[in-house]
C-alpha cells in the first residue's frame, strides 16, 4: 500500500508544481497549501468514508 501512496504523492506533487509554476525544490506541503489542495492521503480517506455511508442512504427496498 505504501508503494502506491508514494506514486500518488509524486503525481500530486508534479501536478501542483505544474499548476503553480513553482520550482522543483519547493516543499510539497507548502505548494499544496498555496494551491489549496489537500494531501492525497486525506482525500482518499474522505472518499472511503463517503463510500461506506452511501449504502445506508438508500431506501430499505433498494436492490442492493
Amino acid at each position: 500500500m505504501s508503494y502506491h501512496m508514494k506514486i500518488l504523492n509524486k503525481i500530486q506533487r508534479k501536478a501542483t508544481i505544474w499548476i503553480l509554476g513553482a520550482f522543483k525544490m519547493s516543499p510539497s506541503e507548502g505548494i499544496e497549501a498555496i494551491a489549496e489542495i489537500i494531501p492525497i492521503k486525506f482525500h482518499l480517506q474522505k472518499l472511503a468514508e463517503r463510500s461506506l455511508i452511501h449504502p445506508f442512504k438508500l431506501p430499505a427496498n433498494h436492490i442492493i
